[in-house]
């Protein structure tokens, strides 16, 4: 009797859980229609995720290198200010493993990234540079787009989801990053990305 309570209440959780990050998606989506501009598009591009080795610590991180194209298709200029963490509501970085909210420090970084992946890819050395950049909750654009024009924009978000037996802490997260536009107007997208398992 009791196993079928506990599983019963187990299924309860799960279900809250997926309700939480569900709901957090939809307002988080309404907020982002009301206040982004209607004339600019924004894609998800490539993604490479990895876990990276260090060494000096003995320790794994992981690493999510992600672009985003934005495209004017207004009939003025558009200046975009900056790409930055989005803080608010459910946070920079939201951390799932079985459909359940994770608590915890997964100390996430939000990293500029100046190389292609294909250059990153050719030469892995490149991934120690990007972590040589200093952190920051915002990455200064400051680009404009003509009438008609895209740009590819590239980050990397840098994260501990690994414990000291190297045992996945999460197996996905959600991260959640603002765009900046010159008329004060604001872009807010979230994204999840798998956490690869280091153990079988």
């Amino acid at each position: 009797m009791k196993n079928k309570q506990s599983a019963s209440i187990l299924a309860l959780v799960i279900a809250a859980a997926a309700l939480l990050v569900a709901v957090i998606a939809l307002v988080m989506a309404h907020g982002a229609r009301e206040t982004a501009r209607s004339d600019v598009t924004v894609e998800e591009g490539e993604t490479l995720n990895l876990p990276l080795y260090d060494e000096e610590q003995d320790r794994f991180s992981y690493l999510i290198l992600a672009e985003l194209q934005i495209t004017n298709q207004g009939a003025a200029a558009v200046k975009i200010l900056e790409l930055g963490r989005h803080d608010a509501d459910a946070g920079f970085l939201m951390a799932l493993k079985d459909e359940e909210v994770q608590s915890g420090d997964f100390q996430a970084q939000l990293y500029p990234l100046q190389h292609t992946f294909a250059e990153i890819q050719a030469q892995p050395r490149l991934l120690k540079e990007i972590l040589k950049h200093q952190p920051g909750g915002h990455l200064s654009l400051n680009h404009v787009l003509q009438t008609g024009q895209s740009k590819t924009f590239r980050y990397a978000v840098h994260l501990t989801p690994y414990d000291a037996d190297k045992r996945a802490l999460a197996d996905m997260v959600l991260i959640s990053l603002r765009l900046t536009f010159d008329n004060g107007k604001t872009r807010v997208m979230r994204q999840g990305y798998p956490v690869q398992p280091l153990l079988p």
